[in-house]
């Protein structure tokens, strides 16, 4: 049995597509290179110990691979500025999920799946400046342990869901840059009251004031 390792090789000059990757890593840094290819389901079956991926800035010119959900301890997920394509649906199954970011993929579209309510231990989620549509699920309000939500610049639609209000930990949602109707549900700019811990509050929504708290453009 190999003994877990760490491999990083970020902000070089390592191109080409990406290759099988050693089972026994549990950190994985190949950011800001310029590989541009690769990300398929075979180079990451079988990391059962990997928790760690940080795989921003690259060309990968694909969608994400849906074995990254099988992987048991996966965690922490960066896929930012890399030429995503597709949807989100390969995240149905990551049961440990904390913290996954993959903004600036203007390739990546379709909805919002309402199983992301499912992924009780997403803590910060971010995906921001790709091609998402449609309403916001209300089953995000499901998510007890939220505590940063970005979702703007993207094409969504409707309404904000009151639901976004429940998370009891959610200090940060930015929803500015889509197609959103309607007014700030109140439930959640109560939570921008003493003694709420909702820090950071942006929306596009019409100006409205609501319990003292004033949106605007």
């Amino acid at each position: 049995m190999f003994p877990s390792a760490r491999l990083y090789f970020q902000d070089t000059a390592f191109a080409g597509p990406l290759a099988p990757l050693p089972v026994n890593i549990f950190e994985f840094d190949c950011s800001f290179t310029l590989i541009d290819g690769g990300l398929t389901n075979a180079n990451f079956a079988g990391l059962n110990k990997l928790n760690w991926a940080l795989m921003d800035g690259n060309a990968y010119n694909s969608s994400v691979p849906t074995a990254l959900a099988s992987l048991p301890e996966l965690e922490y997920l960066y896929l930012s500025d890399s030429f995503i394509v597709g949807d989100l649906s390969y995240m149905q199954g990551m049961t440990k999920i904390v913290q996954h970011w993959i903004d600036v993929n203007p390739g990546l579209g379709g909805t919002i799946p309402t199983f992301i309510g499912t992924l009780g231990t997403l803590e910060s989620w971010s995906v921001t400046q790709t091609g998402l549509n449609g309403p916001i699920p209300s089953e995000l309000g499901n998510l007890n342990n939220l505590a940063q939500l970005w979702l703007y610049g993207n094409n969504l639609s409707g309404t904000i869901p009151s639901q976004l209000a429940q998370p009891p930990s959610l200090a940060l949602l930015q929803l500015e840059g889509n197609s959103l109707v309607g007014a700030m549900p109140t439930e959640i700019c109560q939570k921008r009251a003493f003694p709420g811990i909702l820090e950071t509050l942006g929306v596009d929504c019409s100006e409205v004031s609501v319990s003292g708290v004033v949106l605007a453009e």
